[in-house]
């Protein structure tokens, strides 16, 4: 696991959005900082967040996908965001 307290940790976070352009930006945004993994697909987030630890930030304009992305995330005790 991941320790969260050491300064030279860089977080894992899972990107979802359906639209790629957004994807992208938000890639560019935070790429050097974090070790990031993106997907356009719901399902494959969820089989991403199943086998791997990660902060979540999510923007995807299906609500329903994305709540049930972050519902079973917080259920592994990860933190998950919708922006």
């Amino acid at each position: 696991m991941t320790d969260l307290n050491n300064e030279n940790t860089k977080y894992k976070i899972l990107l979802v959005d359906d639209e790629e352009d957004n994807l992208m930006l938000l890639y560019r945004t935070l790429r050097g900082k974090y070790e990031l993994t993106k997907t356009t697909s719901p399902q494959e987030a969820m089989e991403l967040v199943k086998n791997n630890f990660y902060q979540i930030s999510c923007s995807y304009d299906e609500t329903t996908a994305c709540e049930n992305l972050i519902n079973r995330a917080t259920s592994y005790d990860i933190p998950g965001y919708l922006i």
